[in-house]
């Protein structure tokens, strides 16, 4: 789940991939029959890659390989728990703009490494590479709208070409940004409190319908204990109770979903052509 070090491209997660797990059944038997399996931690956690969860090894298992790479973009604010009054307390993250430099750096040698005909190997460069042609995309994992913002501009103007957002309530504030740019946002669990104490308490599950209704492009997912995976259906059925459509909510988690990971083409909707990833019977 997670790799030593903060820049870490070069981590695939699907070879961590266990088929062997008792966990998956219990997700597929709750309809969730495919996953993106995506690495934690760290500033570039990996490289994330959508595996079937069902098949006798990881080999076996994967439905695309290496499909992203996970940004966690810092945050202009930073928190820490104050034993002498025992809460946390938000300060303004002094390290920002030189963790954001950083980035920078590592962004532009990877964009020269991309050009470079002749090469000696760099395995965290060469794993950058599909970002700048398309083949990857860019998962960036940010807390504030400011961050958000700073975040996808940051990534154009290295020639990232496909971007998608992992935000909470905070991408509702740069819901306006992220439409007129065509970036998708990928919400965490639903089924949880509002990020502050001064936000509806409902705004997590009326989040998926603020933001179509902005015409943001969304997906749901699921990140803690990896058995709560199972509820993922549960909150696309809060999403059909707080605003979209029964139709506009499974969508959450198969056709946006598989548009979002680059894989619609097999999967997501039923079509001829595509896998045959339902079956009814009697």
């Amino acid at each position: 789940a997670n790799e030593t070090g903060d820049i870490n491209p070069n981590v695939r997660s699907l070879i961590a991939y266990n088929t062997d797990s008792k966990i998956t059944p219990t997700l597929r038997f709750n309809g969730v029959l495919i996953a993106e399996a995506a690495p934690v931690g760290g500033r570039i956690s990996g490289t994330s890659s959508v595996m079937n969860l069902e098949g006798w090894n990881w080999e076996d298992a994967v439905l695309k390989a290496d499909v992203g790479v996970h940004l966690n973009w810092p945050g202009r604010m930073s928190s820490r728990f104050d034993f002498a009054t025992f809460s946390v307390k938000t300060e303004p993250n002094k390290k920002y703009d030189s963790q954001v430099k950083e980035l920078d750096a590592f962004f532009l040698d990877a964009q020269s490494y991309s050009k470079l005909a002749n090469k000696e190997r760099n395995l965290k460069l060469e794993a950058m590479e599909g970002l700048f042609t398309g083949a990857k995309i860019l998962f960036i994992h940010a807390g504030g709208a400011k961050e958000i913002i700073e975040s996808v501009k940051f990534a154009q103007a290295h020639g990232v070409a496909k971007i998608v957002i992992l935000a909470g309530d905070e991408a509702l504030d740069a819901a306006a940004f992220l439409a007129e740019n065509k970036i998708p946002v990928i919400l965490p669990p639903t089924h949880a409190l509002p990020e502050s104490e001064d936000i509806d308490v409902y705004l997590p599950f009326k989040m998926p319908f603020l933001l179509t209704k902005a015409g943001v492009t969304v997906a749901l997912s699921h990140e803690g204990m990896l058995a709560s995976a199972r509820n993922l259906p549960f909150y696309a059925g809060s999403a059909a109770a707080y605003g979209l459509s029964k139709e506009e909510a499974i969508q959450l988690v198969t056709l946006n979903a598989a548009k979002i990971l680059g894989i619609d083409n097999e999967v997501g909707s039923l079509e001829e052509g595509k896998r045959a990833t339902l079956f009814v019977s009697k």
